[in-house]
């Protein structure tokens, strides 16, 4: 089939994490593409993820899963603030077999939570829990995609600063209920309200 382009919307954006020196470091693109038939839209989205390093190539469908998930939040919650999403739980072996890593129950785990969304005009962010045999921490992604005006009012892309973000973190989670906690199984939750940028990326 042939597509006429009148028909068809592509749009392309990226995911950014961000590190503790407020360094944003691109980690996949995202390509949307709606269709229109007879009138009516069909949308498709596409996300690529960068080639990892090898010492986390291993957590490539983790991180297929985190992405894609955030994409589900930006599409089916473009008004709701308080919505979480977590990533299934990933367990491997960390072993080197044949050159690359194995899985294997019960011997080291990662998973994430995504617990907020700041929404721009011009871009989110992703509040993000990752919890694994290695700690917790927070992480923050970033999402260059434009929103609609009726949805964001205005607000620009802003260039976001570590030590201010993890403050919010940490008052988003201070909100929760000891239901959310137990149900969205968030480990040393008292450290992570009270403790400092190590457990930033």
């Amino acid at each position: 089939m042939s597509l006429d382009s009148a028909n068809v919307d592509i749009h392309n954006s990226s995911i950014f994490v961000m590190k503790k020196n407020g360094e944003l470091v691109e980690q996949a693109i995202i390509e949307e593409t709606k269709l229109y038939e007879n009138n009516t839209p069909n949308l498709t989205c596409n996300i690529t993820v960068h080639p990892l390093p090898v010492h986390v190539a291993h957590m490539e469908e983790y991180f297929q899963e985190l992405y894609s998930l955030m994409m589900k939040y930006e599409h089916d919650y473009p008004y709701n603030y308080g919505e979480t999403y977590q990533t299934k739980t990933y367990e491997f072996i960390n072993e080197m077999e044949q050159g690359k890593f194995v899985r294997a129950e019960q011997r080291e785990f990662i998973r994430a939570v995504i617990f907020h969304r700041v929404l721009m005009r011009k871009g989110s962010y992703f509040y993000v829990l990752q919890q694994s045999d290695r700690g917790v921490r927070f992480l923050l992604y970033a999402m260059n995609r434009v929103h609609h005006s009726s949805i964001a009012f205005g607000c620009t892309m802003i260039t976001p600063k570590p030590r201010e973000e993890l403050t919010s973190m940490r008052e988003i989670l201070e909100q929760f209920t000891m239901k959310q906690i137990r149900d969205l199984n968030i480990m040393n939750f008292d450290t992570l309200v009270s403790n400092d940028s190590l457990y930033f990326l």
